[in-house]
């Protein structure tokens, strides 16, 4: 058995689990682009969005440590590992290459055969989380009170008093403007047209 390397798994940058035998090791860093197609049927990219990394490892977890058989070993390790997922602890994961901060377990798989007795084999799969940062902002509240809908200030309403507190004057017989109201009365040449006479007879 061929080990690739070494993975330690961090908690808050201090060494928690050391994986010793790891078999494979990937590593996925995928950027999404945005398309935006155009008249001619082209599409123009805009716009790139940096996607979680991806980690997949497996390889092989023994009682064996440091030359030494340790039988409470392997259930360390794996009970270890479920407690990272189900409290879903962000993790720093150091594959001696690169080191990723704020992965999370999102997959674990573990098997045995005849060949490992005395141990099993595991994959498990982590995916990079992003925190958004919050920012407080204060808001000032303004003093100003909006404008009222309406009659303005200074006008005056239709059919109110004036000044002098005197009904508006109405056309019509005896008013003090010396017009006459109502009907008009036809003037004396008028009553020689035609339609007067047919009117009137």
């Amino acid at each position: 058995m061929i080990a690739t390397g070494r993975l330690v798994i961090m908690v808050n940058k201090i060494a928690e689990l050391d994986l010793q035998v790891v078999l494979s090791e990937e590593v996925s860093s995928p950027m999404s682009k945005s398309n935006n197609a155009v008249e001619l049927g082209a599409d123009i990219t805009d716009h790139t969005v940096v996607e979680p990394v991806k980690i997949s490892i497996s390889g092989v977890i023994s009682s064996w440590q440091d030359g030494q058989y340790v039988s409470s070993r392997m259930s360390d390790v794996y009970n270890q590992i479920i407690t990272y997922r189900n409290q879903r602890t962000p993790l720093t994961i150091d594959t001696g290459v690169s080191i990723h901060d704020n992965m999370f377990i999102t997959n674990v798989d573990r098997s045995r055969t005849n060949l490992t007795s005395q141990g099993f084999s595991f994959s498990i799969d982590f995916e990079e989380f992003f925190f958004a940062q919050l920012e407080e902002v204060q808001l000032i509240q303004s003093n100003k009170r909006p404008a009222s809908i309406g009659t303005s200030s200074g006008s005056q309403p239709r059919n109110s008093k004036n000044t002098k507190g005197e009904e508006p004057q109405k056309g019509g017989k005896g008013s003090s403007s010396g017009k006459t109201g109502g009907t008009k009365e036809p003037s004396d040449q008028d009553k020689t047209s035609v339609l007067y006479d047919i009117i009137n007879t």
